[in-house]
């Protein structure tokens, strides 16, 4: 999607039909050995982790394969109209077709496991789970569940945002996040992070999700730590292996193992957390809709007056886009926004301006016309589809009573 290179593709078709017949046949052994009606019919057998060696039917597993021949089907699309190949666009549709089917298939089962006692209701992610998890760090397997394999199945975008809802309360209310960060066992391990933090901005959850990033950078990457890292524990001082605490954490009164790593290698994608969750906050593109979101998670602190944002060549779907904001909020009562979307075929944007004191919208101007589709209770601007080359919007504010 970002690159538009239809060649590499049709240079590895062979591998990408040998992944997506993996796929298939792995759901097709479950079709003929399951029977009509159970939950694991049309789900793939396999390894939750590699870090756990039981099989199961899970939906760590199931979601992020439906996912895959989701996007593999619209990839193949955009190469086969692109060429005019009829026979790549036939086969595009044959894998959207077993897409839609798989898709059915998981949430039939989810459905049916769902287990309704608890509020809110437990959402397994392994598919004979019997009770609900009393908390989210009572053994192995269930931190597991919390810190991985609920991410998994939450950053596929398969649920609707019910059952989203529900597993975001559930591992939170029940020990499965510190501030906002995600829990295994006695530690924080939080570098699966953006998987979560993807919904929470669907759900729109702006300061659970600013607490996560906000948390991220005061307890995971303090001062004097130059890597990325898996994992910290929440009491230092008790350790099953030596040196008592498992931590990097680089506290004044624990000098001894100041410099002991915890997970100590470099985790590449541990240092590109930071950096990626700005990004969510700043410049997130739906992945089923053509719509992109400017803003949307940015915190009110970075629109206090004389403040200024700018984002430079962030690459999208649909080009690479430049934004720059202004606040002139307690001078003038305005902000100043220009949207840099060189090219064509921009969808709709949705433009959101938290202010600093959360006073209401009132006005909004684009390239020097009024604009009255803003919503001033979500703080957002709807842009509408097709906006080329610079555009400036202003907005102004009235002042809460």
């Amino acid at each position: 999607d970002y690159t538009g290179d239809a060649q590499f593709i049709s240079a590895h078709m062979a591998e990408i039909e040998e992944c997506i017949r993996y796929i298939l046949a792995k759901r097709e052994a479950s079709l003929v050995a399951e029977p009509e009606g159970s939950p694991n019919r049309g789900l793939i057998m396999g390894r939750t982790t590699g870090d756990l060696s039981h099989a199961s039917y899970a939906y760590c597993n199931d979601a992020p394969c439906w996912r895959g021949l989701v996007e593999i089907s619209k990839a193949l699309s955009e190469v086969a109209a692109s060429a005019g190949d009829v026979v790549l666009s036939a086969r595009a549709a044959e894998v959207a077709a077993e897409a839609d089917a798989y898709r059915e298939d998981i949430l039939r089962s989810i459905r049916q496991v769902t287990i309704h006692t608890t509020d809110p209701p437990f959402v397994p992610v392994i598919v004979d789970t019997a009770e609900p998890y009393a908390n989210m760090h009572m053994n192995g397997l269930v931190s597991y569940t919390n810190f991985r394999m609920y991410n998994h199945l939450l950053d596929s975008g398969i649920l609707d945002e019910t059952m989203t809802r529900w597993i975001l309360d559930y591992r939170r209310t029940r020990g499965g996040e510190i501030l906002g960060m995600i829990r295994w066992g006695n530690q924080v391990d939080n570098f699966l992070c953006e998987d979560v933090q993807w919904e929470k901005l669907r759900l729109e959850r702006i300061e659970e999700f600013l607490l996560n990033l906000y948390a991220y950078i005061t307890y995971d990457l303090v001062p004097g730590v130059w890597t990325g890292y898996e994992e910290f524990c929440l009491d230092p001082m008790q350790s099953d292996e030596p040196p008592p605490g498992r931590s990097n954490l680089n506290h004044a009164w624990w000098p001894r193992w100041q410099t002991r790593m915890n997970h100590g290698y470099e985790q590449t994608r541990v240092g590109a957390n930071i950096p990626e969750l700005v990004r969510f906050a700043l410049v997130q593109a739906e992945r089923d809709r053509e719509l992109l979101w400017l803003a949307r998670a940015m915190p009110r602190e970075w629109l206090v007056e004389g403040a200024r944002t700018v984002v430079r060549d962030a690459p999208t779907r649909w080009g690479r886009l430049g934004l720059e904001i202004r606040s002139h909020v307690d001078t003038e009562g305005r902000i100043d926004v220009v949207i840099h979307t060189p090219g064509g075929g921009w969808p709709r944007v949705n433009l959101r301006l938290r202010h600093p004191r959360g006073e209401l919208l009132r006005e909004v101007r684009l390239n020097g016309r009024p604009h009255d589709d803003f919503d001033p209770e979500t703080e957002t601007i709807h842009l509408p589809a097709g906006l080329t080359g610079t555009s400036r919007v202003v907005v102004l504010w009235q002042r809460s009573q």
